[in-house]
Protein backbone atom coordinates (compact mmCIF):
# COMPACT_ATOMS: atom_id res chain seq x y z
CA UNK A 1 0.00 0.00 0.00
CA UNK A 2 1.45 2.88 -1.22
CA UNK A 3 0.72 6.91 0.32
CA UNK A 4 -0.14 9.06 -2.66
CA UNK A 5 1.84 12.40 -0.80
CA UNK A 6 0.32 15.70 -2.18
CA UNK A 7 1.05 18.85 -1.27
CA UNK A 8 -2.23 19.31 0.23
CA UNK A 9 -1.83 16.04 2.18
CA UNK A 10 1.58 16.79 2.75
CA UNK A 11 -0.28 20.21 4.39
CA UNK A 12 -2.06 18.49 6.60
CA UNK A 13 0.01 16.34 8.28
CA UNK A 14 2.44 19.32 9.53
CA UNK A 15 -0.31 21.45 10.22
CA UNK A 16 -2.17 18.04 11.87
CA UNK A 17 1.62 17.21 13.97
CA UNK A 18 1.71 21.16 14.56
CA UNK A 19 -2.08 21.40 16.31
CA UNK A 20 -1.25 17.92 18.72
CA UNK A 21 2.05 19.26 19.73
CA UNK A 22 0.36 22.93 20.55
CA UNK A 23 -2.45 21.29 22.79
CA UNK A 24 0.03 19.23 24.37
CA UNK A 25 1.66 22.56 25.84
CA UNK A 26 -1.58 24.05 26.47
CA UNK A 27 -1.92 21.21 28.75
CA UNK A 28 1.90 21.01 30.20
CA UNK A 29 2.79 24.27 30.37
CA UNK A 30 3.82 25.63 33.71
CA UNK A 31 2.73 29.32 32.88
CA UNK A 32 -0.66 30.17 31.97
CA UNK A 33 -0.09 32.85 29.67
CA UNK A 34 2.63 30.44 27.63
CA UNK A 35 -0.96 27.78 27.64
CA UNK A 36 -3.25 30.57 26.15
CA UNK A 37 -0.50 31.18 23.19
CA UNK A 38 -0.46 27.56 22.69
CA UNK A 39 -4.39 27.76 22.40
CA UNK A 40 -4.07 30.36 20.14
CA UNK A 41 -1.41 28.54 17.77
CA UNK A 42 -3.78 25.46 18.27
CA UNK A 43 -6.75 27.42 17.40
CA UNK A 44 -4.87 28.79 14.23
CA UNK A 45 -3.85 25.07 13.22
CA UNK A 46 -7.42 24.21 13.51
CA UNK A 47 -8.34 26.80 10.87
CA UNK A 48 -5.89 25.65 8.71
CA UNK A 49 -7.32 21.76 9.03
CA UNK A 50 -10.83 23.57 8.51
CA UNK A 51 -9.44 25.29 5.03
CA UNK A 52 -7.94 22.24 3.87
CA UNK A 53 -11.33 20.21 4.16
CA UNK A 54 -13.18 22.38 2.61
CA UNK A 55 -15.10 24.35 5.38
CA UNK A 56 -13.92 27.65 5.12
CA UNK A 57 -16.91 29.07 7.34
CA UNK A 58 -15.89 27.08 10.47
CA UNK A 59 -12.01 27.99 9.59
CA UNK A 60 -12.93 31.81 9.31
CA UNK A 61 -15.52 31.41 12.51
CA UNK A 62 -13.13 29.78 14.59
CA UNK A 63 -10.25 32.70 13.46
CA UNK A 64 -12.30 35.53 14.49
CA UNK A 65 -14.20 34.26 16.77
CA UNK A 66 -12.24 31.87 18.98
CA UNK A 67 -8.78 33.25 18.44
CA UNK A 68 -9.56 37.03 17.66
CA UNK A 69 -11.75 37.42 20.85
CA UNK A 70 -12.07 34.42 23.41
CA UNK A 71 -8.19 33.38 23.56
CA UNK A 72 -7.11 36.86 23.40
CA UNK A 73 -9.48 37.49 26.33
CA UNK A 74 -8.22 34.46 27.94
CA UNK A 75 -4.92 36.23 27.68
CA UNK A 76 -5.97 39.35 29.09
CA UNK A 77 -7.87 38.39 32.10
CA UNK A 78 -4.64 36.25 33.20
CA UNK A 79 -2.20 38.88 32.72
CA UNK A 80 -4.03 41.65 34.73
CA UNK A 81 -5.71 39.78 37.29
CA UNK A 82 -3.75 38.51 40.07
CA UNK A 83 -4.70 34.96 40.27
CA UNK A 84 -3.48 32.92 42.82
CA UNK A 85 -2.83 29.47 40.58
CA UNK A 86 -0.86 27.68 43.49
CA UNK A 87 -4.12 27.53 45.84
CA UNK A 88 -6.06 26.78 42.48
CA UNK A 89 -3.69 23.67 41.62
CA UNK A 90 -4.41 22.25 45.15
CA UNK A 91 -8.39 23.00 45.11
CA UNK A 92 -8.08 20.93 41.79
CA UNK A 93 -5.78 18.32 43.25
CA UNK A 94 -8.43 17.69 46.45
CA UNK A 95 -10.90 17.12 43.84
CA UNK A 96 -8.73 14.52 41.33
CA UNK A 97 -11.15 11.43 41.39
CA UNK A 98 -14.17 13.73 40.66
CA UNK A 99 -11.98 14.80 37.43
CA UNK A 100 -10.86 11.34 36.69
CA UNK A 101 -14.45 10.33 36.62
CA UNK A 102 -15.35 13.27 34.18
CA UNK A 103 -12.45 12.58 32.32
CA UNK A 104 -14.42 8.76 31.93
CA UNK A 105 -17.14 10.12 31.64
CA UNK A 106 -16.95 12.46 28.53
CA UNK A 107 -14.50 9.68 27.07
CA UNK A 108 -17.57 7.67 26.75
CA UNK A 109 -19.76 10.36 25.37
CA UNK A 110 -17.25 11.15 22.40
CA UNK A 111 -17.30 7.25 21.61
CA UNK A 112 -20.59 6.57 22.00
CA UNK A 113 -20.97 10.26 20.08
CA UNK A 114 -18.32 8.27 17.18
CA UNK A 115 -19.86 4.94 17.09
CA UNK A 116 -23.65 6.83 16.32
CA UNK A 117 -22.01 8.56 13.40
CA UNK A 118 -20.22 5.68 12.13
CA UNK A 119 -23.54 3.50 12.48
CA UNK A 120 -25.76 6.20 11.26
CA UNK A 121 -27.67 5.55 7.57
CA UNK A 122 -26.69 9.02 6.23
CA UNK A 123 -23.64 9.46 7.19
CA UNK A 124 -21.88 7.86 4.02
CA UNK A 125 -24.64 10.52 2.30
CA UNK A 126 -23.92 14.04 4.60
CA UNK A 127 -20.50 13.35 3.66
CA UNK A 128 -20.04 12.25 -0.08
CA UNK A 129 -22.90 15.09 -1.10
CA UNK A 130 -23.89 18.17 -0.42
CA UNK A 131 -27.64 19.41 0.05
CA UNK A 132 -27.55 21.54 -2.97
CA UNK A 133 -25.14 22.62 -5.26
CA UNK A 134 -27.53 26.28 -4.41
CA UNK A 135 -27.13 26.23 -0.86
CA UNK A 136 -23.52 27.43 0.50
CA UNK A 137 -21.56 25.48 2.81
CA UNK A 138 -23.15 27.99 6.02
CA UNK A 139 -26.89 26.84 5.18
CA UNK A 140 -26.21 23.31 4.89
CA UNK A 141 -24.12 23.40 7.99
CA UNK A 142 -27.13 25.08 9.94
CA UNK A 143 -29.39 22.61 8.46
CA UNK A 144 -27.64 20.04 9.43
CA UNK A 145 -26.75 20.86 13.07
CA UNK A 146 -30.32 22.03 13.77
CA UNK A 147 -32.43 19.40 12.28
CA UNK A 148 -30.15 15.83 12.31
CA UNK A 149 -27.72 17.08 15.51
CA UNK A 150 -29.80 18.87 17.28
CA UNK A 151 -29.22 17.66 20.49
CA UNK A 152 -26.27 16.73 20.27
CA UNK A 153 -25.29 20.78 19.57
CA UNK A 154 -27.23 21.59 22.73
CA UNK A 155 -25.63 18.99 24.86
CA UNK A 156 -22.30 20.89 23.37
CA UNK A 157 -23.31 24.03 24.99
CA UNK A 158 -24.34 22.83 28.37
CA UNK A 159 -20.98 21.27 28.58
CA UNK A 160 -19.43 24.95 27.62
CA UNK A 161 -21.75 26.18 29.98
CA UNK A 162 -20.58 23.78 32.97
CA UNK A 163 -16.84 24.68 31.92
CA UNK A 164 -17.91 28.71 32.51
CA UNK A 165 -19.60 27.75 36.12
CA UNK A 166 -16.18 25.89 37.07
CA UNK A 167 -13.82 28.10 35.88
CA UNK A 168 -15.59 31.05 38.18
CA UNK A 169 -15.81 28.87 40.88
CA UNK A 170 -12.11 28.03 40.96
CA UNK A 171 -11.39 31.98 41.04
CA UNK A 172 -14.02 33.42 43.27
CA UNK A 173 -12.97 35.12 45.91
CA UNK A 174 -14.61 35.69 48.82
CA UNK A 175 -12.58 37.83 51.42
CA UNK A 176 -14.98 40.30 53.75
CA UNK A 177 -12.63 43.52 52.41
CA UNK A 178 -13.76 43.36 48.66
CA UNK A 179 -16.23 45.95 47.81
CA UNK A 180 -19.25 44.40 46.14
CA UNK A 181 -21.92 45.60 43.85
CA UNK A 182 -25.60 46.00 45.13
CA UNK A 183 -27.96 46.49 42.61
CA UNK A 184 -30.68 47.41 45.71
CA UNK A 185 -29.18 50.04 46.58
CA UNK A 186 -28.70 51.58 43.35
CA UNK A 187 -31.86 51.41 42.08
CA UNK A 188 -33.21 52.80 45.43
CA UNK A 189 -31.27 55.93 44.98
CA UNK A 190 -32.58 59.52 44.60
CA UNK A 191 -31.70 63.41 44.18
CA UNK A 192 -32.91 63.45 47.69
CA UNK A 193 -30.52 61.66 49.19
CA UNK A 194 -27.61 61.86 46.76
CA UNK A 195 -27.11 65.43 45.50
CA UNK A 196 -26.41 68.03 47.83
CA UNK A 197 -27.28 71.83 46.75
CA UNK A 198 -24.66 74.16 48.45
CA UNK A 199 -25.42 77.95 48.23
CA UNK A 200 -21.78 79.68 47.85
CA UNK A 201 -21.36 83.71 48.68
CA UNK A 202 -20.27 85.69 45.35
CA UNK A 203 -16.39 85.37 45.03
CA UNK A 204 -15.61 82.75 48.05
CA UNK A 205 -15.68 79.75 45.73
CA UNK A 206 -12.15 79.92 44.91
CA UNK A 207 -9.72 79.44 47.19
CA UNK A 208 -6.82 82.55 46.81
Amino acid sequence: MTLDMTPQLLIFFIVAFKLIAASLCVIFARNPIYSVLFLIAAFLNTSVVFLLAGAEFLALILAIVYVGAVAILFLFVVMMFDVAFDSIKERVRSFGLLALGLCLFFLTELGAVIWVWKSYSKAKDIIGHAISQKVSNTAALGHILYTDFFFAFQLAGIVLLVAMIGAIVLTLKTEKTLKRQSHQRQMERSPENTLKLVKVKSNQGLVQ
